[in-house]
């Protein structure tokens, strides 16, 4: 059962780069051949390399927010396998991957939360595909998105009475009585007309 398994995986696995040799060039792995055979291994012995492979030719074609969800499972079975060195440079591999893909689909939060995220796990504090963004930037760019958020949320109209008092003070609140003003009455003239 597992040979005839494996041998599934090996055909998706050909099969989906021969795809993606078809529709471009091999620059969707953007790592060195050493880096990737390097990574092989490990993503076979956790059978999770046909996933990797898809995110790549889903990014190469210019699906990534498919790409992204395929190397999501990824990261999540490696992050929860990583013991040897291996398995650790693997993870920072696919890490800085899906850094790539989070920063090339605009996706800046789920890109400073995934390095908050490799630091919390590998202490590293920044990766291979972004290095100029460190781990201190990310807390930052977080807060500030976080503060962002914050002023939005209190700059929207709220549908209570008590909010549109706070913003209208002179205003009165409607009553279920009303009371009339008092017409004005015309001032007489003093000492009449002659």
């Amino acid at each position: 059962m597992f040979l005839y398994r494996s041998l599934v995986d090996l055909t998706a696995v050909a099969l989906l780069l021969l795809y993606g040799l078809l529709c471009g060039q091999m620059v969707f792995l953007r790592i060195s051949w050493r880096q990737y055979w390097r990574i092989v291994p490990v993503l076979w012995k956790l059978r999770i390399l046909v996933s990797y492979v898809r995110a790549l030719v889903y990014w190469r074609v210019g699906e990534g927010e498919i790409a992204i969800t395929y190397l999501a499972g990824v990261l999540t079975i490696l992050e929860d396998q990583a013991s040897t060195v291996k398995q650790k440079q693997a993870l920072e591999m696919v890490y800085s991957t899906a850094m790539r893909m989070y920063l090339h689909c605009g996706y800046l939060e789920d890109a400073t939360l995934l390095l908050i995220r490799a630091n919390r796990v590998l202490q590293v504090n920044s990766l291979n595909a972004a290095p100029e963004l460190d781990i201190h930037s990310a807390h930052l760019i977080r807060a500030g998105l976080i503060a962002g958020k914050l002023l939005r949320k209190a700059k929207q109209p709220s549908n209570t009475n008590q909010h549109d008092d706070k913003k209208h003070p002179n205003r009165q609140r409607r009553s279920g009585k009303i009371i009339p003003f008092p017409k004005k009455q015309p001032k007489r003239q003093k000492g009449g007309s002659h």
